[in-house]
């Protein structure tokens, strides 16, 4: 109990003959009681602060038992007394080895969306290539596609080349490898089409920091 809640001492008694200040018995019993008093006090507000707390502490709990899929984080066959928060700890156990493999299976859909020698999309009318140009690449078997309301080719060269339907978007001999060329069309994709499955998909990644 700290000092600003002891009561007050009363005035001590001053004996005329010796001069000695000192309490009498009645002072001292009525000190005593009015400490009680306050201590009580004290405690009692202890007490419901901590059954406040408690209470609390009880809500929460309630509330992630209530995030728990029934007895699936608990042991077979009968459940166990797994704690609420070994449940948890086995849930987000469960999910961080899901989410490694959720993350491999959006990078693999967007690999997908490109094709290889398909050479059914073409290039518009506005790209023109010099009477030099070596178009082995553009129409040879490492030529890619990408599919959707915009599409887009990649193609390899002296260095990798971009086309995006999309305003007829072109990146000429722009790239060290064909990855570098693909994310230059899907960046612009991003934008573009972000309602197309490998859109979503990067878009996801990029939120949860794994992006391609």
């Amino acid at each position: 109990m700290s000092n600003q809640n002891m009561p007050a001492l009363p005035e001590p008694v001053v004996y005329p003959t010796s001069g000695i200040r000192c309490y009498s018995a009645g002072q001292m019993a009525d000190y005593a009681s009015a400490y009680a008093a306050r201590r009580s006090e004290a405690l009692r507000r202890e007490r419901d602060s901590a059954m406040q707390w408690l209470g609390s502490a009880n809500a929460e709990l309630e509330k992630c038992a209530d995030l728990l899929p029934g007895t699936y984080y608990m042991d077979p066959p009968d459940g166990g007394s797994v704690s609420v928060s070994e449940q948890l700890a086995r849930m987000i156990a469960r999910l961080e080895a899901d989410k490694a493999e959720l993350v491999e299976a959006l990078k693999e859909s967007i690999d997908l969306a490109w094709i290889e020698d398909s050479h059914a999309i073409q290039l518009d009318g506005t790209v023109v290539f010099s009477s030099n140009y070596d178009f082995s690449g553009i129409d040879g078997c490492r030529r890619q596609e990408f599919y959707g309301k915009y599409s887009a080719i990649i193609w390899p060269g002296s260095k990798w080349s971009a086309y995006c339907t999309y305003e007829g978007s072109m990146w000429f001999e722009k790239f060290d490898s064909a990855e570098e060329a693909k994310d230059a069309c899907m960046r612009l994709l991003d934008r573009v089409l972000p309602e197309h499955p490998a859109m979503k998909a990067r878009a996801v990644l990029a939120n949860h920091g794994a992006a391609k």
